[in-house]
């Protein structure tokens, strides 16, 4: 659900307030991230200077092709599909698969949700602050954000054995 709004160029920063997931067969945005009652899940986090500048590419892509396509439908999303309409989850499932498969060391059937495990699993193993990992995950309490570094360590457990 990230939209061009979200993202601040001059501060570095990227704003995450909504959701998109699946729910049956349908894809929905959720006007708030997963469990925010009080909107204290939304939460600005920096980015770095190369990421900025990957997305900043992007969007002169995104607008090359909005350009060439006369049946784009602007939805001010970064991440869109054929047409300039929001990728469907299983779609964005089927191109991590395919990504996965062309790393070729990667656990198949990772899902996007896991990389979220991963980044706060690698975070917590570069020894930064408890309170900061639960800002970026946008975690209300500590045992939430435990739970993602007992999760990595089994994952990295069963990779480490074979299974």
């Amino acid at each position: 659900g990230l939209m061009w709004t979200d993202i601040d160029w001059k501060r570095g920063t990227i704003t995450i307030q909504r959701q998109r997931t699946t729910v049956g067969n349908e894809t929905v945005t959720k006007d708030a991230p997963k469990g925010d009652k009080d909107g204290s899940k939304i939460r600005t986090v920096p980015v770095y200077p190369d990421i900025l500048e990957l997305l900043r590419q992007h969007k002169v892509d995104q607008m090359k092709r909005q350009l060439a396509d006369l049946d784009w439908m602007e939805s001010g999303l970064v991440f869109v599909g054929e047409h300039g309409t929001p990728p469907a989850a299983n779609r964005v499932n089927k191109r991590l698969a395919k990504l996965v498969a062309r790393v070729g060391n990667l656990p198949k059937g990772l899902r996007p949700h896991d990389l979220r495990h991963t980044a706060l699993f690698l975070l917590e193993q570069a020894g930064v602050a408890p309170s900061i990992r639960m800002a970026l995950g946008g975690h209300s309490t500590a045992s939430m954000a435990l739970h993602y570094i007992d999760h990595a360590s089994v994952e990295d457990v069963r990779r480490a054995i074979g299974g």
